[in-house]
C-alpha cells in the first residue's frame, strides 16, 4: 500500500544515490553537508535543524554538526527567531 512514509522512503532512496554521486565529485563535503545545502537552496520552505532532519531522516547531531561545519566553511548563516529565541533559521550564504 502507497502511503506518505513509502513515498518519504523512496524520496530518500534518490536522495541517498543523489549524494553518493554529488560525494565523488566534491570531496570536500560530506553527504550530508551536500544534502543540506540542495534542500535549502531548492525548498525555502525547510529551513530549520528540525525540518532538515525530518526531511532527512537522520539524527540531531548529525544535523548540528553538519551545520557547524557548513557555517565555518562561509556557506550558512544561522539568524535566531524573532518570536522563538529556541529557533534558528538556515540560510545559504551569498558564497
Amino acid at each position: 500500500m502507497f502511503n506518505i512514509e513509502t513515498m518519504v522512503n523512496m524520496l530518500n532512496q534518490i536522495r541517498k544515490y543523489y549524494a553518493c554521486e554529488l560525494n565523488q565529485r566534491f570531496k570536500d563535503y560530506s553527504p550530508n553537508e551536500i544534502s543540506i545545502l540542495l534542500l535549502l537552496s531548492n525548498n525555502p520552505s525547510i529551513d530549520t535543524n528540525g525540518a532538515l532532519r525530518l526531511v532527512l531522516n537522520v539524527s540531531k547531531g548529525l544535523i548540528s554538526r553538519s551545520v557547524v561545519a557548513l557555517m565555518k566553511k562561509n556557506l550558512l548563516v544561522c539568524v535566531q527567531d524573532e518570536k522563538d529565541k529556541r529557533i534558528q533559521h538556515l540560510y545559504l550564504s551569498p558564497q
